[in-house]
């Protein structure tokens, strides 16, 4: 199998994991027809770009504290 295709099925799969979890919480909440829709494309969105912003976040504040807490090599 190639990488492309691979990636396509774990990032569909992963979009479709977070969209269910979505409805799931609208269901629980009570939000019912249209609006429940609504609020599954609104989490959806707003999971993927808070970790979207989550993982540069993560790998610069692990180089950073990389840089503070080595010593320099003479």
């Amino acid at each position: 199998m190639e990488p492309k295709r691979i990636f396509i099925i774990l990032n569909s799969v992963f979009t479709l994991s977070i969209t269910l979890v979505s409805l799931g919480i609208g269901y629980a909440g009570g939000v019912m027809g249209m609006g429940l829709l609504a609020v599954s494309i609104l989490l959806t969105f707003g999971v993927v770009i808070a970790l979207g912003q989550l993982i540069p976040a993560g790998i610069l504040l692990s180089s950073f504290a990389k840089a503070c807490f080595l010593l320099p090599k003479d």
